[in-house]
């Protein structure tokens, strides 16, 4: 039985430790970063006409800010789970895309802004500014920063040894892998491991560690990544 280690955030990994679990695969969670909530200010639903998710870990801003409101905007969101969890609680999903470019490239095509700006739910760090990709096509978006990610500072060592593959989620918990391993003096750990990452970004972030493999998943999704893991 391979031993997989799951770098996601807890409140991201339930599900995809069930479905390892389902595979018949040891799953151990290794969480790299911990999600906490800012604390939210007061925000006039009805001034927005679109919702911009590209994480679960905003899900909980939007339905605190919108979920008990009349709101009736559109949802433009990234990755299925979160399309799936906001149709739950009613919101309207207009297009789930399978990454940021994906989503940039059907709002500045299809989105129209009726004088009423886009409501971009982030965290306090991004790697795409995609409020400032949509004003270069005359879109109003506006940010809130509705959640920290905050890193872990070691890694269990005792862990990392049992693992046969990693899974990596995105380029930020890869560079901070990164960055533990080289400052734990872990290097001779990864030689027997494989990695696993949801996207070529994301596996860039990697090329310096001597793993075993580095493998990308064919898109970018937790499916492809479980189907990739299950041909190893």
């Amino acid at each position: 039985m391979k031993n997989v280690l799951v770098t996601r955030p807890k409140t991201q990994a339930t599900r995809t430790l069930q479905r390892l679990a389902e595979l018949g695969l040891q799953a151990m969670l290794l969480p790299l970063f911990e999600i906490k909530p800012v604390v939210g200010k007061f925000v006039d639903t009805d001034y927005y006409n679109g919702l911009i998710l590209t994480s679960q870990n905003a899900l909980s801003a939007a339905f605190d800010m919108f979920g008990n409101s009349n709101w009736t905007g559109l949802c433009y969101v990234v990755g299925h789970t979160t399309s799936v969890a906001l149709q739950s609680e009613g919101f309207r999903v207009a297009f789930e895309a399978i990454n940021v470019n994906a989503l940039l490239k059907h709002m500045t095509t299809q989105f129209v802004s009726i004088n009423q700006p886009a409501l971009y739910l982030r965290g306090h760090k991004i790697t795409t500014n995609i409020v400032a990709a949509l004003r270069t096509k005359d879109i109003v978006a506006e940010e809130l920063v509705v959640y920290q990610a905050l890193p872990r500072f070691d890694l269990p060592s005792p862990l990392l040894a049992q693992a046969d593959v990693v899974l990596f989620y995105s380029s930020q918990a890869a560079c901070l892998f990164t960055q533990l391993i080289n400052r734990g003096d872990m290097i001779s750990l990864l030689r027997n491991i494989i990695a696993i990452a949801i996207s070529t970004k994301v596996a860039q972030e990697l090329q310096n560690l001597p793993f075993l493999q580095v493998l990308i998943a064919p898109e970018p999704t937790e499916e492809a990544l479980l189907s990739l893991l299950c041909k190893k």
